[in-house]
């Protein structure tokens, strides 16, 4: 049950992408306490063609109370995430002091917080990276824009006989059954639920369906694995590579392809999933 004290409009967890510099900036509410744990808010962060995603917390230089003003059983000294940071720079890096926002109408509070990945982003590269991840903003279209009756443009970044499917929700991975039919111009006719490309660069596909959670998955196969029809994963029983075929271009050379039947996926949306 939601706690009737909290603010109505706070998700719980948001999204968003860093400037090209890699600056950021969000707002949100001070975080709650909860048994066991001082004051802290998580943060997660993935890298341009990696795969994973790195969790960090970020801690108040302040002592921790309840909402009756009664000091919290946690607090920075003795809590059992904060006290695992043996390193003293490495820990000092976690905890932030806030300060009063100037000109704020309430009482807005701000802080600067570095987070150094130690690795550089790399543009991702499909082909040579089976499962990279890209998450791009998607758009309704239509003189209906954003109603029941929109369509939603998807683009998507392709390479030469790669095959590409769509889904609607991406936490359910690609079930082959809920594969959604889509046409390859905005007045077209949805009558495919594949597509192959045929030259590098955005390939733009346009679904009826509103995506379940702000993001639409979309489901890539490499060249000679595109025979079949949806099932299983969702990109077909047909995946068989042929000799000679299965290695696709990508944009630093040729990359190695992937045994067939197998699916990479992409993210696309701005909204929390």
């Amino acid at each position: 049950m939601r706690n009737p004290k909290s603010d109505p409009n706070f998700a719980g967890f948001g999204q968003y992408l860093t400037g090209k510099d890699g600056a950021y900036r969000f707002r949100t509410i001070k975080a709650g306490l909860y048994r066991g744990r001082t004051r802290h808010i998580h943060a997660a962060v993935t890298l341009p063609g990696e795969k994973i995603r790195t969790c960090t917390q970020l801690f108040w230089d302040e002592p921790s109370y309840d909402l009756n003003g009664k000091l919290w059983a946690q607090q920075n000294d003795n809590d059992g995430v904060l006290g695992g940071v043996r390193d003293a720079s490495q820990r000092a890096a976690l905890i932030r002091k806030f300060s009063k926002v100037a000109g704020a109408a309430g009482d807005e509070e701000s802080t600067v917080w570095d987070i150094v990945m130690g690795s550089a982003a790399m543009e991702p590269s499909y082909p040579n990276t089976p499962g990279g991840e890209l998450i791009v903003p998607g758009e309704a279209v239509g003189s209906d824009s954003g109603s029941a009756k929109s369509r939603w443009k998807i683009a998507v970044p392709a390479y030469p006989g790669y095959a590409y499917e769509v889904y609607a929700n991406p936490t359910h991975g690609t079930p082959g059954y809920a594969a959604l039919p889509f046409a390859l111009t905005a007045e077209g006719k949805v009558d495919r639920n594949i597509t192959v490309a045929e030259k590098e660069g955005t390939l733009t596909l346009y679904v009826d369906k509103p995506s379940v959670k702000g993001a639409y998955l979309v489901g890539y196969r490499v060249p000679g694995a595109n025979l079949g029809t949806p099932s299983g994963r969702g990109m077909g029983p047909g995946g068989g590579r042929r000799p000679g075929q299965g290695q696709g271009p990508g944009p630093q050379g040729e990359g190695a392809g992937r045994p067939g039947g197998e699916v990479g996926e992409l993210l696309f949306g701005n909204g929390p999933f």
